[in-house]
Formats: C-alpha cells, sequence, structure tokens
C-alpha cells in the first residue's frame, strides 16, 4: 500500500472542499469505509489514519470560476451589446481602507464593509463579445479564498460600448496612464453603485458556502445591479473548489503520477472483484470507486481530460499484460468512448487554438498514452502465417489502437501514427524473416536434399 496515497484519499473525504453528498452510500463516513477495503487496510491502523488526519485541515483552497456563456443578455427595446465579465471573490470578513474625501479635513481612512475588502489582484476579466445577446466567453479563474463561510463570487457582466461612452474621458487617461488596476478599481465601483448607466447591464451573486464538493455548473440568474430581485438574464457557470497548487512541496500537493497511482490501486480492486465473481468488468467502475478518484482529481486540478487517459492506459497495460482480454475489452471501449467524448466536450465552442490543446497535467498523460499504445502493440501475435487464433487477437489489439488514434488529440510533432506504422512493419518483416529461414533450414536438412554445405555453414 501507498501510505501518501492512501493520505491523500483519506484526507479529501474527511475535509471534503464544499457541501458533501448526502445520498446513500456516497457519504464521506460511506466513501472512507469503502476506501479502506480498496486498500485492503487493517481497521486499527485505519483509524489510527484517520485521527492524524483529521487535524491536517485544508490551508490553502482557491475557486476555480469558468464562466461559459449568457443568454438572453439584451437593453431595452432588444439592443444587442458588446458584454464582457468581470469576476472577483468579496472578502466579507475582512476589513478595507477607503481614502477620505478630498477636501475632508481628516486624512484617516475610514473603513467600509459594505462590499467587502477590495483587492485588485483578485479581479479577473474576460474577453468581449462583440453585438451578441447569448456571448460565449469560455474562460476559466483561479480566485482565492480566504473563509469559507462569508466568502461571495461576485460576477458583474458589462457592456464596454456603454461603459466607453459613460466613462470614456477616465478609461482613456487611465490606460494612459498604465494604471490598469486603478481603472478596474472605477468601472467596480461604478458597478456596485451606478448601475446600468455605466455600463453594467447585470450580476450574479453566489456563496462560497453553497457550493457542493463535486462542483457546480449550472444556469445562474442575473439579476439586476442592486436589485437582486429583477432577473434580466442567465448566465452559465462552472465552480470547483481546490487546493492551490503553488506550493508543490506542500503536503497539500498531489500530482497526477499520484492519481495514476490511487486509480490504479482501484482498478485493480474493481478487477478482484469480477475474478471472483468470473464476470467480465464493466464498462465503468462503480459509482462508490468513481467518486473517492473525482473528489481527489477535483481537489488537485487534475482535469477531466487527464482522467479519461489515465483510466484507458491502466486498462491498455493490463491487455498488454494479460492475454485474456475477455475481463478488460468491454471497460476499454466504453472508457475509450468516455474518452472521445471527454475531448470533444473540451473542443465544444472553443475558438482559439491555444485553448484546444491538452494542457498541463493532460500534456504528461498524452505523452503516457503515446507509450502505451506502443507497448500494448510490442505483444502481438505472429503476423505471419497467419492463423484464426492470431487474426483475432490481432483485431482486437489494433481496434483499440485505431480507435485512440482517430482521437483529435496528437499535436503532429508527437503523433504516435509513424511510430506505431512502423512499428506494425518491421514485426510483419521479422515474422516473414523468421518463417522463412525456419522453412529453408528444415528443407535443406531433409535427407532428399543432396547439398554438400551444411545450412548452418553457408549462414556463417
Amino acid at each position: 500500500m501507498n501510505e501518501n496515497i492512501y493520505r491523500g484519499l483519506l484526507r479529501g473525504l474527511l475535509h471534503p472542499l464544499g457541501i458533501p453528498d448526502k445520498s446513500p452510500g456516497l457519504r464521506p463516513g460511506d466513501l472512507i469505509d469503502h476506501l479502506r477495503e480498496i486498500f485492503e487496510v487493517d481497521r486499527d491502523e485505519h483509524e489510527y489514519f484517520i485521527r492524524e488526519e483529521l487535524v491536517h485541515r485544508p490551508k490553502h483552497v482557491q475557486v476555480k470560476v469558468s464562466i461559459i456563456e449568457g443568454q438572453g443578455l439584451a437593453w431595452s427595446g432588444e439592443k444587442k451589446g458588446d458584454f464582457y465579465c468581470l469576476a472577483r471573490i468579496v472578502h466579507h470578513g475582512k476589513k478595507s481602507p477607503k481614502i477620505s474625501p478630498k477636501n475632508s479635513p481628516k486624512l484617516s481612512p475610514r473603513m467600509t464593509h459594505s462590499s467587502g475588502s477590495f483587492d485588485e489582484a483578485d479581479i479577473s476579466k474576460t474577453l468581449t463579445v462583440k453585438n451578441c445577446s447569448n456571448p460565449q466567453w469560455n474562460e476559466e479563474f483561479s480566485l482565492n479564498i480566504d473563509n469559507f463561510f462569508t466568502d461571495e463570487i461576485k460576477i458583474y457582466i458589462r457592456d464596454q460600448t456603454v461603459e466607453q461612452e459613460a466613462l470614456g474621458h477616465h478609461v482613456d487617461r487611465h490606460h494612459h496612464e498604465h494604471k490598469f488596476k486603478s481603472l478596474l478599481r472605477m468601472i467596480w465601483h461604478s458597478s456596485e453603485h451606478d448601475k446600468s448607466k455605466c455600463g453594467c447591464f447585470g450580476m450574479v451573486s453566489i456563496n462560497v458556502k453553497d457550493v457542493v464538493a463535486q462542483g457546480v455548473d449550472k444556469w445562474f440568474d442575473v439579476t439586476e445591479c442592486g436589485n437582486k430581485n429583477v432577473v434580466v438574464a442567465k448566465c452559465r457557470i462552472k465552480i470547483n473548489l481546490c487546493h492551490r497548487q503553488d506550493d508543490i512541496m506542500s503536503e497539500e500537493y498531489f500530482s497526477i503520477d499520484d492519481y495514476y497511482q490511487a486509480a490504479q490501486q482501484v482498478y485493480s480492486y474493481a478487477a478482484k472483484r469480477c475474478l471472483q465473481d468470473d464476470m467480465p468488468m464493466e464498462g465503468k467502475i462503480q459509482p462508490q470507486d468513481r467518486r473517492v478518484l473525482n473528489t481527489f482529481a477535483s481537489s488537485h486540478q487534475i482535469s477531466d481530460l487527464s482522467q479519461a487517459i489515465i483510466h484507458v492506459i491502466i486498462l491498455l497495460e493490463w491487455t498488454t499484460e494479460n492475454d485474456n482480454l475477455s475481463h478488460t475489452q468491454h471497460a476499454l471501449v466504453k472508457h475509450i468512448q468516455e474518452l472521445q467524448m471527454t475531448w470533444v466536450t473540451k473542443q465544444f465552442n472553443i475558438s482559439t487554438a491555444a485553448q484546444k490543446m491538452p494542457l498541463t497535467d493532460a500534456e504528461k498523460s498524452s505523452s503516457w498514452l503515446h507509450k502505451c499504445i506502443s507497448d500494448h502493440l510490442e505483444e502481438l501475435p505472429e503476423l505471419f502465417p497467419p492463423s484464426v487464433d492470431n487474426v483475432n487477437l490481432l483485431k482486437a489489439k489494433l481496434g483499440v489502437t485505431v480507435q485512440l488514434l482517430e482521437l483529435d488529440l496528437w499535436e503532429s510533432k508527437s503523433s504516435p501514427h509513424k511510430d506505431l506504422a512502423h512499428l506494425l512493419l518491421h514485426k510483419l518483416q521479422s515474422d516473414v524473416d523468421t518463417y522463412t529461414n525456419n522453412k529453408v533450414e528444415t528443407i535443406s536438412m531433409h535427407d532428399l536434399v543432396k547439398d554438400p554445405y551444411p545450412y548452418q555453414l553457408r549462414k556463417t
């Protein structure tokens, strides 16, 4: 058992980032008991780990906010706009100095609590979508959380054209002076107080404490700035709580390599279950197994794409090491289909090439997949002379490989197509040579062949 991986999984279940699931079998307590079964840990040792990990609460947490798209964003008279979004975390528990008016006799700051503390570093801005009432932004931001119970996510949808008409001379002056942060402060102030006359179309407010541990992907109501009772549009937003990854030496940091080891253990447990019942592995692992891995992955920023690739890699490794494909073939096909769907979903409505490429941990998992496909084809049956059994085995292996190669997952410079074509050609040539040499040697050793030079002597 890898104790570090076990402790990491256990810590994530003991201290879920967000509201935990209350469904029977998927509650934190149920998953903790299931984790002990997966790793086959003695109960006393398991309870010892629990006592130790209870004190290790998350210290550095952030929220991943993906602003996907808006719907029904139009001013009165169905006028379209040039919309963009501002997103920030409002820290309600902190005091923030606000400078007194210029002519005030007192120069000391006065404190404000109405909108929480203001830190320009916490503000994120999307690109502007021109002349559109259903804009698609598809942008993700990371915002640091100070207090899970009091912090609030605020997203303001603004019209750049209306904003420039109302604040034009201020915008030009601030851009000229390269004071972009000051500009953001001014725009944010107008969103809080001046409402639509300065370009603020609407806002979305989300309490961090209301985010569930599995993350949120839903359409939120966009309300009028300053009036939450009036809904003016919809905005699709994805939200996920996770550990900050800025300190790789932190005990809270786990990488894709750790996820790979955790997934290996989960699949080993699932395989034992299937072998005991003499049943093939189903297309997907059980909900409890899946939830244990998802909790670990989402809290450590391991993408859905990387998870899908890792699952395919593990099953490919099994089929490479085991000639009997019946227990894993169905599961492998299902996971390849899931990988295809994950990749297609990632590409949908994404316009820039940079966003289409596999990012961060996905790049590493893709290189693993490349190697695993090569290893999968290393153990090919004899290609010559062909036989029914060998042809069926070859079809199974190549069928899986073809499905993987058809994915739009590979950069041209790192595509495995050429390497695998060379491997197959080399294998075929080698099998033909072996077969031919064996036949020639058999003939040369036959009693009816009159050859003064032995076959072995001729070869030398």
